[in-house]
């Protein structure tokens, strides 16, 4: 018996705990891509459009039977889309404690807990206090941190897709930071 509900769960596959209306988010989707909109919650619906991958503000309207599609509004846009690619906006929060940040060309790194930054590179490993984070005023996935020391700004954003270019990491932010003789460079960052 309990097989059987092994099974059957399994066979449901990824859902959502909706709220009609409440606001959700395109997750999961490579930057180069985008989710499609169908007419029925199947793989066969009709392509109604898509949307971008870094879509916010999608109004869940309602459920498919099995949970797996989700009946959406975006603007003017809408129809059924796979729920696994959707997440509350609520779930986003400021990666403040615990995130470790790389680039190459030149290479460097920052480690963040708290407000505490260390600051590596070929110049030197130096301790870098920031302050913040600041929510975007226009998304929920995006934040900045400013210092007076070796990091000057830090602005993190949810990229699932980022890329250092050299390994096969998984990481969860991009990274834009400006040091202080102005240099601005690029990375990725995870969780710790």
């Amino acid at each position: 018996m309990s097989t059987l509900l092994l099974l059957t769960l399994l066979a449901a596959g990824p859902q959502i705990a909706a709220s009609p209306g409440a606001p959700y988010r395109v997750s999961g989707v490579e930057r180069w891509d985008t989710l499609i909109v169908r007419s029925k919650p199947s793989v066969k619906g009709t392509i109604r459009g898509a949307l971008p991958p870094d879509a916010e503000d999608v109004s869940v309207l309602k459920l498919g039977p099995d949970g797996r599609w989700a009946y959406v509004r975006y603007h003017d846009l809408t129809g059924w889309v796979s729920a696994s690619y959707l997440k509350p906006v609520a779930e986003v929060s400021a990666p403040t404690k615990g995130l470790v940040c790389a680039g190459t060309e030149p290479f460097w790194s920052f480690t963040l807990a708290g407000t505490e930054t260390r600051w590596q590179s070929p110049e030197g490993d130096l301790a870098a206090p920031l302050t913040g984070p600041v929510a975007a005023s226009n998304r929920t996935s995006g934040w900045l941190l400013t210092g007076d020391g070796e990091v000057r700004v830090a602005v993190i954003t949810e990229d699932p897709s980022c890329s250092d270019g050299m390994s096969e990491k998984s990481w969860d932010f991009g990274a834009w930071v400006v040091v202080s003789d102005g240099r601005l460079v690029t990375g990725c960052c995870r969780a710790r």
